[in-house]
Formats: C-alpha cells, sequence, structure tokens
C-alpha cells in the first residue's frame, strides 16, 4: 500500500504543479484566482480517489489514511514548487500578487485605512519556507476534509 501511496502522491503532485504552470504561463491572474484553487482541488481528489480504490478492502480509517497521505505528498510537492515559483523562477511575482491583492481590497477598504493597508500587504513576505510550512500544515485541514469525502465515495458501496 505505501507503494501506491508514494506513486498516486507523486504523480497528483506533479499533475498539479503542471496545471498550475499553464495557468501561470497562460495569465498570471489566473494564478490568483478562487477558480485556480477549486479547480485544483479536483486533481487532488482525483488522485486521492484511485488510491483509495485500490485500499477498498482496508477498513475506513485504512482508506481514510491512504487519501490523506497522497494528499500531503502532493501538497508538499506543490508547496515546493510554489517556493521555487516565487523565490527562483519568477521574483516578481510577489509584488504582482500584492498589486493583485491591493486592487481586490481598495475598494472594500476605508479611505483612511488603505495606505496601511497597502503598506502592509507589500511589506508581509508570504512566500517564505516559514509562511509557507505555516500554510501547508493549515491546508492539511481542508486536505483531512477532502480525504474524509474521497473516503466516504469509495466506501459507500
Amino acid at each position: 500500500m505505501k507503494q501506491t501511496i508514494f506513486i498516486h502522491g507523486i504523480g497528483t503532485g506533479i499533475a498539479t504543479i503542471v496545471y498550475a504552470f499553464l495557468i501561470f504561463t497562460a495569465q498570471k491572474q489566473g494564478f490568483f484566482s478562487s477558480w485556480f484553487y477549486i479547480t485544483s482541488l479536483f486533481i487532488y481528489g482525483l488522485g486521492m480517489y484511485l488510491a483509495a480504490k485500490k485500499a477498498i478492502s482496508e477498513d475506513f480509517k485504512g482508506v481514510l489514511r491512504t487519501a490523506f497521505s497522497v494528499f500531503l505528498i502532493a501538497n508538499a510537492l506543490y508547496y515546493a514548487f510554489d517556493f521555487a515559483l516565487f523565490n527562483y523562477i519568477d521574483k516578481s511575482l510577489a509584488a504582482f500578487q500584492a498589486d493583485a491583492a491591493i486592487a481586490y481590497l481598495k475598494p472594500n477598504t476605508p479611505l483612511e485605512e488603505q495606505i496601511m493597508m497597502e503598506e502592509n500587504i507589500r511589506s508581509a513576505d508570504i512566500h517564505n519556507a516559514s509562511s509557507l510550512l505555516k500554510n501547508y500544515l493549515r491546508g492539511a485541514i481542508g486536505g483531512f476534509g477532502l480525504s474524509v469525502l474521497v473516503t466516504y465515495l469509495v466506501k459507500r458501496k
């Protein structure tokens, strides 16, 4: 089963990275859209589902462990890609993301708070290793929820 988890985790991670890179190269703005994040969950879900199907003979906990392990491996690969993308591949991407966030938030921010908001966004270093690790761990919570859903779908028969 460990081989299945590893293969599906790596495959799902690579598929997610390829998808992210295609979105990034096609249109940087799309890389920051909620649509991108929602659709990438389908890639995670598919990889988890395929691995969970191979563990169908196990109890609910065993299938859940398989699905969640695939998510953790795939997401670790994605966050490594995110780190490389922002810190090595396109160092201007963080400024682009800050501009997009400011443009999104500015219309809904009171005038007297806009300058401080802009300074806070521009000074935030959210793509360093420490911040990405925190995001990875937070993402594991959602990944566990997705794992429960996938496990339910696999075991409901």
